[in-house]
């Protein structure tokens, strides 16, 4: 029974991890399209990063479902420091994925900041974020396999 309860974990690290590389690939083709965006001032490169901004937070929801399961089976996983600590990383893996992305959703649908660069400079800093809140849950999952 042991081996099926770790069966399962180890599938729920690995999607966990999964979505987090989509959600990451997704936010790098923001910082290219971003860029494209003050390059040329096309309104086909916005609706495109609007576009982006949808998939990412359809992604963020299924990366967050994701990380609800991890955080409320913590007790069943292998940290040799603490539960706490597991929740701990989890909960700021979560923080750094998230804040920008809703942010950004926010920023590229609202009209009256269409025009503005503060969007560019979200364009450019939360892919950044995401990158880190992903790494830093996929070490977590690391970690957690190697117990």
């Amino acid at each position: 029974m042991a081996q099926q309860t770790v069966s399962k974990l180890d599938k729920r690290i690995k999607r966990f991890n999964v979505t987090g590389l989509i959600h990451t690939l997704i936010s790098l083709s923001m910082i290219v399209m971003t860029a494209i965006n003050i390059i040329y001032q096309e309104t086909i490169f916005y609706y495109t990063l609007r576009g982006l901004s949808i998939a990412t937070l359809i992604n963020s929801i299924i990366w967050l479902w994701c990380a609800i399961r991890l955080f409320i089976a913590a007790k069943q996983l292998n940290n040799p420091k603490s539960v706490k600590n597991t929740r701990i990383i989890l909960a700021l893996s979560v923080i750094l994925v998230l804040t920008p992305d809703t942010l950004a959703v926010l920023l590229y649908w609202l009209p009256m900041l269409s025009d503005l660069v503060l969007i560019n400079l979200i364009g450019f800093i939360s892919p950044v974020l995401v990158f880190i809140g992903w790494f830093v849950g996929k070490h977590l999952g690391k970690k957690l396999k190697k117990s």
